[in-house]
């Protein structure tokens, strides 16, 4: 006999006609239990482990499972098990409940179930109750909603059933009096009735939203006939885009009026714009438009509407540099909580929406409203970020003598290679360019550069700036000097984090120079050579896990300091540095503050501090530097990662009474700190 097989009330005869559907009722029933694919699996048949298997599924209970319909037509099914007992109208308020909430606003009819209550053979005398319930949707977008909301909504569903059957459980319990009843009911009932009105009040919010928008879209309509000539029927498109931005404190706090304004600025805006960026798309064009309003009726506020475009890809603006714009107009204003809006559908153009208002909801006066409008334009403009900031450098022309100068002198004998010392230039929104001061002796077979130019096959973009003369071998064979700057394009060379590699790309050029001048030696390059050399042996040293941490690894490597000590230190040690580092970011430095991590290796000793705020570098840095350690015994790395901060040290020492004296001073420094920075959090909150 099968333990999880089902019987019900019906006589045997009604059985006959109803297997099927018992069949497969059962079939339903046995695939949400884990115990009985247990029993399944492992064949599990004494009384003990049975026993167990049913205790298991009594505390489970209720089970609510969903699975999505596939094909064409999108659906949902979900399915509850939960006790017959107690929970008399658990089919109605499934059906409703679901029905109404799985996409808030929109009510979706479910197209069929089936329920049944039933016992298991093994243990006939508890009665369970089983309901599938099947909910289709017309739009592949509300199946999408729906699974976003079915998490909560099972949560709260399995909440509300448990404690209607702890209410009714104990409202039945004759050993107990009224009043202990009904306090335990009350006590049992929480639950349930705190769910029913955040459901209420969510659903009245909703209820609230629609109707507003409702008489939004009345106002539109109302415009697309009084001036068909600027509102068309492409309007309704931007309004339904526009609302599905909003959120339910933004519209319930705001007059249908103000809304149908805001909507229909921002379509006219969008339509402009665009019309003029096709005919200067080189200009900046901007819009602007104050909208007056008062939320809930008692405060007064500002809607700042501006549309602009984009020149370039690397501009960057957002929400902060349009409240500062504001504030650098009128320095007593602050933004309004949840009014900020954005529209990012078009690639090149943007609008925004920020409401204002003044402390202690006083009023705006007309000057103040006149300087926002007159200064608001050219505030807008100054503070539209480009994220690749030029720089203005001119050449230092005697460096550049300078390193000819010594290249030559270093070039003695025929036999020497090419020398050159590649350098960092400057950048561009799509190009990173390098300088390149190249010295090298023409022999009776070798092409001068401008020729070898003209018949190399190079990805690289290169402009010459100068050829000259820097003396002559053996009063025989000319020295050539070039000065020429190499360009690639930048997109290859970002990290994961969007940061430009600068490395990566100068060794793309020296490659590139190679193929281009066969071997040379690279003036400047030797330390990056060795740096190179030490971050791969690193990384080999650490293992499999390095690829997890590759940005966060180049970070610690490079900010090794005194330089020198990248090349010099041996890779374990670093690697148990590193370790350490990753030990601090692990642990919520938001909540106790600080983390300190020391451990000993060999001759050194390591420490490594984490906190919430890298205002404890300087504390602790003047704290160390009384101890008067020389810089070739001590190193240190600094870095931010995301909120946090770290700093860490490697002492080169094996008095361990040393090793004492400095971590009790950086314990000292960071208890200060943390005193110090409690205070400054608490006045802040103040």
């Amino acid at each position: 006999m099968n333990p999880f097989s089902i019987q019900t009330s019906f006589s045997s005869a009604d059985g006959d006609e109803l297997s099927p559907l018992f069949s497969s009722a059962e079939k339903l029933i046995q695939g949400m239990i884990p115990e009985c694919e247990q029993v399944k699996m492992e064949g599990i048949l004494s009384k003990s482990a049975l026993d167990s298997c049913f205790f298991r599924l009594s505390r489970q209970i209720p089970i609510i499972q969903y699975s999505v319909v596939a094909g064409p037509s999108k659906g949902l099914i979900l399915k509850i098990l939960c006790q017959a007992d107690f929970t008399e109208g658990t089919s109605r308020h499934i059906a409703d409940v679901f029905s109404r909430w799985l996409i808030p606003g929109k009510r979706i009819v479910n197209g069929a179930g089936i329920s049944l209550q039933f016992a298991f053979q093994y243990f006939p005398q508890k009665q369970l109750y089983f309901r599938q319930e099947v909910f289709r949707f017309e739009d592949p977008i509300d199946l999408s909603l729906a699974l976003k909301t079915l998490p909560a909504l099972i949560h709260e569903t399995r909440i509300n059933i448990l404690a209607a059957y702890q209410a009714r459980y104990l409202s039945s319990l004759k050993s107990l009096n009224a009043n202990q009843r009904s306090e335990l009911t009350r006590q049992n009932a929480t639950a349930f009735f705190q769910n029913a009105h955040n459901r209420t009040n969510l659903f009245l919010a909703q209820l609230s939203t629609e109707e507003k928008l409702g008489a939004v879209k009345e106002n539109i309509q109302y415009l697309t006939h009084v001036r068909p000539q600027d509102f068309d029927m492409d309007i309704f498109r931007e309004l339904s885009d526009f609302t599905s931005r909003l959120r339910n404190p933004f519209t319930t706090t705001r007059d249908p009026r103000h809304l149908s304004r805001i909507v229909a600025f921002h379509y006219l805006f969008k339509k402009n714009l665009l019309q003029a960026i096709q005919a200067a798309p080189n200009e900046r064009h901007l819009s602007i438009k104050l909208v007056k309003a008062q939320l809930n009726s008692a405060n007064p506020v500002i809607g700042v509407l501006i549309g602009m475009n984009l020149l370039r890809e690397s501009e960057q603006f957002d929400r902060k540099h349009l409240l500062s714009a504001i504030q650098s107009c009128l320095p007593h204003s602050i933004a309004v909580a949840d009014s900020y809006l954005v529209d990012r559908q078009e690639e090149t153009l943007r609008i925004f929406y920020l409401e204002i208002q003044k402390p202690q909801n006083s009023l705006f006066t007309l000057q103040e409203i006149r300087n926002l409008k007159e200064l608001l334009p050219d505030r807008l403009k100054r503070r539209m970020e480009n994220i690749v900031h030029p720089i203005f450098m001119p050449r230092n022309e005697e460096e550049v003598l300078r390193t000819i100068v010594v290249l030559s002198k270093q070039m003695k004998f025929l036999r020497d290679l090419p020398h050159l010392t590649i350098h960092y230039e400057k950048q561009n929104d799509s190009e990173i360019t390098f300088l390149i001061v190249l010295v090298r002796i023409l022999k009776e077979t070798d092409l001068p550069f401008k020729e070898l130019m003209q018949s190399s096959l190079s990805s690289l973009r290169i402009l010459i700036d100068e050829v000259r003369s820097a003396g002559c071998l053996k009063r025989r064979f000319p020295k050539e000097a070039v000065v020429f700057r190499a360009m690639l394009d930048k997109s290859l060379f970002f990290r994961k984090d969007f940061s430009l590699d600068l490395k990566r790309a100068r060794q793309k050029i020296a490659a590139e120079l190679r193929h281009l001048l066969g071997d040379f030696r690279d003036f400047n390059g030797g330390m990056i050579h060795k740096q190179d050399e030490a971050l791969e042996l690193l990384r080999k040293t650490i293992g499999p896990s390095a690829v997890h941490h590759e940005i966060l690894l180049e970070n610690f490597f490079y900010s090794l300091r005194p330089g020198i000590m990248q090349t010099i230190l041996p890779p374990e040690l670093l690697r148990s540095l590193f370790n350490q580092l990753l030990e601090v970011l692990d642990e919520d430095l938001a909540q106790k503050s600080f983390s300190l991590k020391v451990s000993g290796e060999g001759k050194y000793f390591l420490a490594m501090i984490g906190a919430a705020a890298p205002t404890f570098k300087e504390e602790v840095m003047g704290a160390v530097s009384q101890l008067r350690i020389p810089s070739y015994d001590l190193t240190t790395t600094f870095l931010h990662v995301q909120e946090n901060a770290t700093l860490g040290y490697i002492l080169r020492t094996e008095n361990l009474e040393r090793r004492s004296q400095f971590q009790q001073v950086l314990l000292d420094a960071m208890l200060k700190w943390k005193i110090n920075f409690s205070c400054h959090v608490k006045c802040s909150a103040d």
